[in-house]
């Protein structure tokens, strides 16, 4: 999500903002569906605060904060979002290769 939003930002000729608000702007410019750009931004929010919540506990159990979390250790509920999430972003990823790869000289 954060490489799509960068790379909104170099389409856009405009690197400002957060990774949110970038794939906000690529919805307004036409690079990302609104359904998209949703998905994403809620993905994003939903892995971010993961990952927030896993370092918190880390610090306060005396560990080093990292990033990894296994999936066993999440609830049925938030394996199958994250999940869904990690789907979304492939099929935009995807579409957004299809789309820019017919606008290259070739």
């Amino acid at each position: 999500m954060v490489g799509l939003s960068r790379w909104i930002a170099i389409a856009a000729g405009d690197v400002s903002g957060t990774t949110i608000e970038r794939l906000h702007r690529g919805a307004t410019l036409g690079l990302l569906t609104a359904d998209e750009a949703d998905r994403l931004a809620g993905g994003f929010e939903s892995i971010y605060g993961l990952l927030l919540r896993h370092e918190v506990e880390a610090i306060r159990a005396g560990s080093t904060p990292d990033t990894f979390i296994a999936p066993k250790e999440l609830d049925t509920l938030t394996r199958r979002h994250l999940r869904e999430t990690f789907r979304a972003v492939a099929l935009v990823q995807a579409r957004v290769d299809r789309n820019w790869l017919y606008r290259l000289p070739g």
